[in-house]
């Protein structure tokens, strides 16, 4: 076994360490050499490799078939075995949208011929597609505030629970997304015009009673409130509102930079 380089102290803390030490008692740091090396950057890279794909497996099952049962946990202080709702929603974000424009792409679709109109109307699609993860992040808080009005309580009153849990929900609903763009591009791979239209509207009615359902189980374990299927009836109905309206604004914008 090759001897390990120690120091007489912690190059993180500045805390003095024993040659019998392997880790600093204050940070946690390995003593080791200073100077990096290929090998401590790989076990670096696939620790923490590794312990993310851990913790992504055990956040995403219980986030699926488990509606609010991981926001009540990070609620609750377990959150150790769970990555962190913000970066479980970027990460799926990402593979969400990345998919969108891989299919996209390989599909052909959303193509304009380059003259006149056309060409303005290309490049302000072009922009709102590129920039719609945008609204989806300034759109997050809104609609946490909007779950904050309709289901605050003296136990979860505080705005950054609502944000959670509406991380949490918009997760699902990429995850939900990615399977739709699976199958509907599976479904104009293999069946003809007619069958692919009757197959994506089944597809398209069974994943919107899932967010249904997948909601009020999640707001109603959450949040505990009664009625809990008419507060979500408003909640969709003022989002739907405020979300037309961002999508609105984000238009005009686009309008007016490309004239």
């Amino acid at each position: 076994m090759k001897k390990r380089r120690k120091a007489t102290v912690c190059f993180n803390c500045d805390n003095p360490l024993l040659n019998s030490e392997n880790f600093c008692s204050t940070c946690g740091q390995e003593n080791n050499s200073k100077q990096a090396s290929f090998r401590q950057l790989s076990k670096d890279f696939m620790g923490d490799f590794l312990s993310f794909d851990s913790r992504l497996f055990s956040s995403i099952v219980p986030l699926v078939i488990h509606p609010g049962q991981i926001t009540m946990d990070y609620l609750d202080g377990k959150r150790q075995r769970f990555i962190p709702p913000f970066r479980v929603f970027l990460f799926l974000s990402f593979l969400y949208f990345g998919l969108s424009y891989i299919i996209d792409k390989d599909s052909g679709a959303f193509q304009f011929t380059s003259d006149g109109s056309e060409e303005a109307a290309r490049k302000i699609f072009t922009g709102f597609v590129r920039n719609f993860n945008l609204i989806i992040l300034l759109y997050i808080p809104a609609f946490a505030l909007l779950v904050r009005l309709l289901f605050k309580s003296k136990q979860r009153n505080y705005f950054v629970n609502f944000f959670v849990y509406t991380l949490h929900l918009f997760s699902f609903f990429f995850i939900l997304g990615m399977v739709q763009i699976l199958l509907f591009y599976l479904f104009e791979l293999t069946l003809n015009e007619s069958m692919n239209n009757t197959a994506s509207t089944v597809v398209q009615i069974i994943i919107f009673i899932g967010i249904l359902v997948y909601s009020v189980i999640s707001l109603k374990r959450v949040f505990k409130k009664r009625y809990t299927i008419l507060r979500f009836c408003v909640v969709l109905i003022s989002s739907l509102i405020v979300f037309s309206i961002f999508i609105f604004s984000a238009v005009l914008l686009l309008i007016a930079i490309n004239q």
